[in-house]
């Protein structure tokens, strides 16, 4: 599914996959695709890509569907569906994709945030600009960051793999934890980078300090010094604040 959602999103990815699997699959030098080709292109796709049998049936429909539309659009009453000259097949190729992501992500189910969180294939440097060291934690340290292309200020979670701290599987874990989960009482990830030291995941920025800093506020000033009278208990719907 994020492979068809990268292609559907980039027109040139688009065509060039079309392009590339029609020359796979069509004969030598030729302009067309039979049905027993499209039948192989089919079979590979399906191979390739995971899919079901119904999701392999679903390339099948659409090519049907987008092929008697075009044909009818031109007077011919939907006939002949074949042979597709490779002009048809990169023209319904798009329509195969959405039949397939329509088929495994129905209409209304919406589509998981997971697909567009990805591993950055340019470095950290190339995208933001490290700014000042916001502390460190029991598994990684922190720093403020800004997109070299919004300006938007971001936090940067730096973890390092040797860390015996933390497992390399529990690493790949709370990636993918944080990639799956959109709510907007949890902190989003956007992006992260893989170095051979390190992950380096990118977060939206909370800056509203910690909450054993919050607490100590209750019975100390900024100096350490505790205050001559502290409240009696902390209620639920300061917390909840």
């Amino acid at each position: 599914m994020q492979h068809i959602m990268t292609v559907l999103r980039q027109p040139g990815v688009t065509t060039k996959t079309s392009n590339k699997l029609f020359a796979q699959f069509a004969s030598a030098n030729s302009e067309e695709l039979t049905k027993e080709e499209f039948d192989s292109l089919q079979a590979y796709l399906r191979m390739s890509w995971g899919l079901d049998l119904s999701g392999s049936e679903q390339i099948a429909g659409a090519l049907q569907r987008w092929r008697w539309r075009a044909n009818a659009a031109k007077g011919t009453q939907g006939l002949p569906l074949w042979p597709l000259a490779q002009e048809d097949f990169l023209d319904a190729f798009p329509s195969l994709l959405r039949a397939v992501r329509d088929w495994y992500v129905p209409l209304g189910a919406g589509i998981h945030r997971s697909l567009f969180i990805r591993q950055s294939e340019a470095s950290l440097g190339d995208k933001y600009l490290k700014g000042p060291s916001l502390g460190r934690g029991t598994y990684g340290e922190f720093c403020l960051v800004t997109s070299r292309i919004t300006q938007e200020k971001r936090v940067c979670k730096r973890v390092s793999r040797r860390s015996q701290r933390v497992p390399s599987e529990e690493l790949e874990s709370e990636v993918n934890m944080l990639r799956g989960i959109d709510h907007p009482h949890i902190i989003r990830i956007f992006e992260f980078f893989e170095e051979e030291e390190y992950i380096e995941m990118i977060m939206e920025p909370v800056l509203g300090g910690t909450l054993t800093r919050l607490v100590q506020g209750l019975y100390c000033d900024p100096d350490g010094d505790p205050f001559d009278s502290r409240p009696k208990a902390l209620s639920e719907g300061w917390v909840a604040t």
